[in-house]
């Protein structure tokens, strides 16, 4: 206890309390001077956190940590830190300041106040532990931190420039999220905060099972973090869940690759980017309920190769039944895959096989991968009779084998700036980066590679290249349906066995000869001409083979770089991340994240609401409402009357 309370209560917390209180009044001074000569309170923050972290600077370094010394190699390394500490903590001041102000409607001086508490005990840690360290400590990898918040950061920017609220008027809202996915959130917001039941609803069509539909849509356990919006701002409740989710699946990914290949390079978080924000989120990143799947696939694969390792179940269990609770739909593909996964791993695992191996093995993946399915039972079983009883119970086989496009078109998918096929066509959404181009062929080239693990995973993205391009096998991965639009929707799969193998071909760089580096990029330079020169439209003009072009030079140019014995690591690190998230955020800003205007979307709000107040007071029967002039055929479940339209998939 007297060691708890010295650690607590000395010298240094003193001090860094009563500077950390000048500092905090210093930012509320500067910002209150601010407003009061008419800036805005976004401006008015940033004007103050300047003026504080200069404040800061000098008195945490004279005052609290006793880093006295002005030598330019000491200020080298504590500056930039200790201003990198402060961007982060600003970051978080700034976003904190924007949702209580713009969404929770919270006073602008009051949310200053509770802020400013957070930010103080952040920048404690940062300056004592990172920017002011007294002796060398182990160095934390960073890996995860940012294959989480760079992608995030990137689609804030977007949403800035795209002016979604609170940037601007518009929202995210676009094809089914528009006309389906908003209006049933809002009934399940409302379901939540009236705590009603979730069996059924007399707001959407004429009644509906309501069991169904949540399933369908809304059974991500993360929804039910609604109850924490303001009515008024679900929609921007969804947007912030797109944001998060994208960020988990890049740290997702990170997870799994520095557990399977025993690393934290830097280069994971380029990989975790190329998945987070490949074609397959440009298409179809505004169904959020397939988002769960595919943060989730990582995990599970990785879960999967721990149980025909050694027999840990745990992570496989969890994970599959979590992706099969929280979408069914999109966890059917996952789980065929898993199939050929588990089959995968069993042909190249080196460990003595003997009968016993086998049907342990077998037996094990038998049984967790039902009790994953169990774990989504309660779910599973009312969803079933609820397809049954509408237009996709229809089961028509395909009775003849038809091919949808060449391989050389296929392939050409994996461009960036290709527009990504969503209500037309059948191509697959297969882009995460032009560097797979050159790390592909290093990955089959290297030499530290097991070959039948090499085999087994060529192997299994033929599997799927065939599964995109016959009808028969398309309508198997799609759960025994062709897709109404929407195509290749099991994408994201091949996209993360391509990366997965990809990191594998960029471990092991330096084994190669620079001829055959040179040969791969010479082949991949060959491969966009004639995309450029063979296929037809818009996507494929001159600019964009060239960008393509330009991107893979780049990355060769890194890889040219990083092979030498006198590269920089902290210049390489600088520029990796230069071109990896310049090269996400054009694609993902040219290609996905359509906008609509929200004040179209919610102007209609406040005048439903008091005529159906006044016809509730009217009539306190059962009756039926409905809008003359429809914005969707789900307005009753957005305004939350009893209607007669619907739109849905059951």
């Amino acid at each position: 206890m007297n060691r708890l309370k010295e650690k607590i209560y000395n010298k240094e917390t003193i001090n860094y309390l009563i500077f950390g209180v000048l500092t905090t009044l210093v930012n509320l001074v500067s910002y209150k001077i601010c407003t009061l000569i008419g800036l805005d309170y976004r401006t008015a923050t940033v004007i103050a956190w300047v003026l504080a972290v200069t404040f800061a600077y000098f008195t945490n370094k004279i005052y609290v940590f006793n880093s006295n010394s002005f030598d330019f190699k000491i200020i080298r390394s504590e500056f930039p830190a200790f201003v990198l500490s402060r961007v982060l903590s600003g970051i978080f001041d700034l976003s904190f300041m924007i949702a209580a102000v713009e969404i929770f409607s919270v006073d602008d001086f009051l949310a200053k106040l509770l802020v400013n508490f957070f930010v103080v005990i952040l920048n404690y840690i940062a300056s004592k532990y990172f920017v002011f360290k007294k002796e060398k400590r182990k160095e934390k990898s960073p890996v995860f931190l940012l294959s989480f918040l760079i992608p995030v950061l990137i689609l804030i920017i977007i949403y800035i420039f795209r002016g979604i609220y609170p940037f601007g008027d518009n929202c995210y809202l676009t094809s089914d999220m528009y006309h389906q996915y908003a209006p049933f959130y809002m009934e399940m917001y409302n379901k939540i905060m009236n705590m009603s039941s979730f069996y059924y609803s007399w707001h959407t069509g004429m009644g509906v099972n309501f069991i169904g539909l949540y399933a369908y849509y809304l059974s991500s356990p993360v929804n039910w973090l609604l109850f924490l919006s303001p009515e008024g701002n679900i929609v921007e409740t969804m947007s912030i869940l797109i944001i998060v989710k994208t960020g988990l699946s890049g740290l997702t990914v990170a997870y799994y690759l520095s557990q399977r290949f025993n690393t934290k390079h830097i280069a994971i978080v380029a990989f975790s980017l190329f998945y987070a924000l490949s074609s397959y989120f440009s298409a179809f990143s505004w169904n959020i309920m397939w988002l769960d799947c595919l943060l989730l696939l990582p995990l599970i694969l990785l879960g999967l190769e721990r149980l025909v390792k050694n027999g840990d179940y745990k992570l496989y269990t969890i994970t599959l039944g979590l992706s099969i609770l929280s979408n069914y739909y999109i966890s059917i593909m996952i789980c065929f895959f898993c199939i050929f996964y588990f089959l995968m791993l069993i042909v190249a695992d080196n460990q003595t096989k003997n009968l016993r191996y086998y049907i342990d093995r077998f037996r094990r993946f038998a049984i967790f991968s039902l009790l994953a399915g169990g774990f989504a039972a309660i779910l599973l079983f009312p969803e079933y009779y609820a397809i049954q009883a509408s237009a996709s119970s229809s089961f028509n086989f395909p009775k003849t084998f038809t091919s949808y496009f060449s391989i050389f078109d296929m392939l050409s998918r994996g461009l960036m700036i290709v527009e990504p096929a969503v209500l037309s066509g059948r191509y697959p959404n297969i882009y995460s980066t032009v560097a797979v181009f050159l790390m592909l062929p290093f990955y089959w080239m290297n030499p530290k590679a097991d070959f039948k693990e090499k085999t087994g995973k060529t192997i299994l993205l033929v599997i799927l290249l065939v599964g995109f391009n016959m009808n028969v096998f398309n309508f198997i991965w799609h759960g025994l349906h062709f897709p109404n639009s929407l195509p290749a929707r099991q994408s994201f799969i091949f996209i993360f066995m391509v990366l997965t193998m990809s990191f594998e071909g960029f471990l092991g760089l330096k084994q190669l000869s620079k001829g055959q580096i040179f040969s791969v990029f010479t082949g991949a330079i060959v491969f966009f001409l004639m995309i450029e020169q063979f296929i037809a439209g818009d996507d494929y003009h001159f600019g964009i083979v060239y960008l393509n072009m330009t991107y893979l030079t780049f990355y060769l140019l890194l890889i040219v770089y990083y092979r030498k014995e006198s590269f920089r690591p902290k210049l390489m690190v600088f520029l990796l991340l230069l071109v990896v998230m310049s090269e996400s955020g054009i694609n993902t800003a040219a290609t996905g994240l359509g906008v609509a205007s929200r004040t179209v979307y919610v102007s209609d709000n406040q005048a439903i609401s008091e005529v159906l107040d006044t016809i509730s007071v009217q009539d306190t029967g059962f009756y039926r409402v409905e809008k003359e002039i429809r914005r969707t055929n789900n307005d009753s479940a957005w305004h939350h009357y009893k209607g007669f339209s619907t739109f849905s998939t059951l």
